[in-house]
């Protein structure tokens, strides 16, 4: 049987078909945050819940649920620190799959779930999370290592068998699932559920629990059960924000703002791989290559990297590998910079541009500084509960923590992905002259639209001191009051 822990509103034992399958009944304490055994006297409304876990139970026979309240009423709404403390307890507990309908779209809380995901996907966890409702960036179910899911038209079909190759529509890391299932209860009646992400999710739970049990002996990696699921496609997520820490190898010593990165760096050479290395800081199982300018290094680097494959579960390579090298990694989490959101979004979906939607800040120079500034500038407007999206040309932008904008991206293309994706109160754009269109963008805007558009240039100096607290006055005349999306069921 494979532990399914459900983060919701309770499963109601009597409603599943087997009730011996309820493993664990448990609820996030309102007030001390708590993972506790459920009360009779807590709040009981097992309704979503429990439609998730029929769903799933009807899909799979291999599912046994941990049941993980954190709703106390409806609508479906809750403190985040209640879903971070559930998750947090399947990372304890080591929960080989987590299925929530449940995330969260302000940008300020991404800070704390992203480490949390990344811990959990490094320990083999399998994570199912539905896309919201209302559109847009999701956390988690827009992290790397996560299975994001949005719903389908069609119904799943009372036949299913939950182990087959699904036939769903992949946009990097989601897939568009049957969400439409008609489902008996206790009291005789059958009742349909409406199309809606969090009743397609249950339907990708059920299909990964049943490869899971139908395939034992493979590689219980994430692109490969993902890639199995999928029919063959490539998990690519929209940033490497898998990474908890990393093996940095770095040949040729390219400038990095180490100190801004989002994961824990460790820097190794060509040692790393040598059978005596130590592994205890995990430097086998995750590497980040910054490609040399001589081609010959990064052939012998990724020879390397193959011999050591079965070593490896993530590697991110900051570039764009040839097609035959990606290719030797498919059963790895692997991410290049042609994975980007950006990228992705001037590829299939940038459109008719009608100028800036949201106020952009403009932050121009041609050293690392952009890191520093735009870092420190975002934080402060997130703290003071502003959603803002920060971005930038400059090489190895997320690494930091920022959307990256390659250089074939163009500007317009950029601020429209931005805007679409993540919906902001505000973006600051670091601009390092990598990408021209960008460069230009910000200059034809500050001279049409200055109301809502600003330029700063950095000076050619080191700003490793440089005030955020004073540029966010200086500018916090621009923004309106912000908006603080709530945790969505």
């Amino acid at each position: 049987m494979i532990q399914v822990a459900v983060i919701d509103d309770g499963i109601d034992r009597e409603e599943l078909a087997d009730g011996a399958k309820l493993l664990r009944d448990l609820v996030v304490d309102g007030i001390t945050g708590e993972v506790r055994v459920r009360r009779s006297d807590d709040a009981r409304l097992m309704m979503h819940g429990t439609v998730c876990a029929k769903i799933i139970e009807s899909g799979t026979p291999e599912a046994g649920f941990i049941s993980i309240c954190i709703f106390d009423a409806m609508p479906l709404q809750t403190r985040i620190e209640r879903l971070f403390a559930a998750l947090e307890w399947c990372l304890r507990e080591r929960v080989p799959v987590v299925h929530m309908s449940v995330g969260t779209q302000r940008l300020s809380d991404y800070g704390r779930m992203q480490p949390v995901i990344a811990a959990m996907s490094a320990a083999g966890q399998v994570i199912i999370a539905s896309e919201s409702n209302r559109g847009g960036y999701t956390a988690p179910a827009h992290l790397g290592g996560v299975i994001g899911v949005s719903a389908e038209e069609t119904e799943y079909g009372k036949e299913a068998d939950a182990a087959k190759r699904l036939p769903y529509r992949i946009y990097g890391n989601v897939c568009t699932a049957p969400a439409r299932h008609c489902l008996r209860y206790r009291d005789g009646a059958e009742r349909e559920t409406p199309t809606a992400n969090s009743y397609a999710s249950p339907t990708v739970t059920a299909a990964v629990c049943g490869i899971l049990a139908a395939h034992t002996g493979m590689r219980k990696e994430l692109a490969a059960i993902y890639r199995w699921l999928s029919g063959g496609r490539d998990y690519r997520s929209m940033r490497p924000d898998f990474l908890r820490s990393a093996a940095v190898w770095n040949p040729d010593a390219r400038p990095l703002c180490k100190e801004q990165f989002f994961f824990r760096g460790i820097p190794v050479g060509e040692e790393l791989f040598a059978e005596e290395a130590s592994d205890k800081e995990g430097t086998r199982e995750a590497v980040l290559y910054i490609p040399s300018v001589n081609e010959e290094t990064n052939r012998r680097a990724l020879r390397r990297l193959e011999e050591k494959r079965d070593r490896l579960r993530m590697l991110v390579y900051c570039g764009v590998m040839a097609g035959e090298a990606a290719e030797k990694f498919r059963d790895i989490l692997l991410w290049q910079e042609t994975d980007c959101g950006a990228a992705r979004w001037e590829e299939r979906f940038a459109l008719a541009w009608n100028g800036p939607e949201t106020p952009v800040i403009f932050i121009e120079s041609k050293k690392i500084a952009p890191v520093n500034v735009l870092t420190r500038l975002r934080d402060c407007f997130l703290r003071e509960g502003y959603q803002c999206a920060a971005a930038s040309d400059y090489p190895c932008a997320y690494l930091y923590g920022l959307e990256y904008i390659p250089r074939a991206v163009r500007g317009e293309a950029a601020l429209q992905y931005l805007t679409q994706m993540y919906r902001p109160d505000l973006i600051l754009m670091g601009v390092s002259g990598e990408n021209e269109f960008l460069k230009d963008t910000a200059v034809k805007l500050v001279c049409a639209e200055p109301e809502t558009v600003m330029l700063i240039r950095e000076e050619e100096k080191e700003r490793d001191n440089t005030d955020a607290d004073a540029l966010y006055q200086k500018i916090q005349a621009y923004f309106e009051e912000p908006s603080e999306p709530e945790a969505e069921g």
